[in-house]
């Protein structure tokens, strides 16, 4: 359980890395698409068949932020209860309130822009806690243990 505990931090350490190129992709293929002429009309930007540029990379980051992330958290949680971890619960229980407020954020920064730059900065924090989740497995240590008689 331990191991476990470790990989899905990581994961989930791994999967915002994800979730930050996703969104660079997007507006930068956006903002070339604008930049060579093209517009973005708000009947564009909603159209579930849109076809610009970098849209693939905004599905992508919102499936990946709600649906994926989000799934592996919970399994982090639940695991975080039996690895028996110190402080593994408390970890777990802090990427989970911090993604709760992430999408929250991304949300909320659609109606009030000025706010967006939390959800960037809420993403770094996550990284960091889940990233130090991780690292609260001592490497040394496995699941079972095996004594040797001598």
């Amino acid at each position: 359980m331990k191991s476990t505990y470790r990989i899905l931090a990581y994961v989930i350490a791994g999967l915002v890395v994800v979730q930050a190129a996703l969104i660079v992709y997007s507006f930068s293929a956006l903002d070339k698409y604008i930049s060579d002429g093209a517009t973005i009309t708000p009947a564009i930007w909603n159209d579930t068949n849109a076809s610009f540029p970098g849209t693939i990379g905004f599905a992508l980051h919102w499936f990946d932020g709600v649906m994926f992330i989000p799934v592996v958290t919970l399994i982090l949680v639940v695991v975080s209860f039996f690895a028996k971890i110190p402080g593994g619960v408390k970890w777990a229980l802090s990427i989970l309130g911090l993604l709760i407020l992430q999408i929250v954020l991304g949300f909320v920064a659609r109606a009030v822009p000025g706010i967006s730059w939390l959800h960037g900065v809420n993403a770094f924090v996550m990284f960091v806690v889940a990233v130090l989740a991780g690292r609260r497995v001592p490497q040394a240590q496995s699941d079972t243990t095996v004594t040797v008689a001598t």
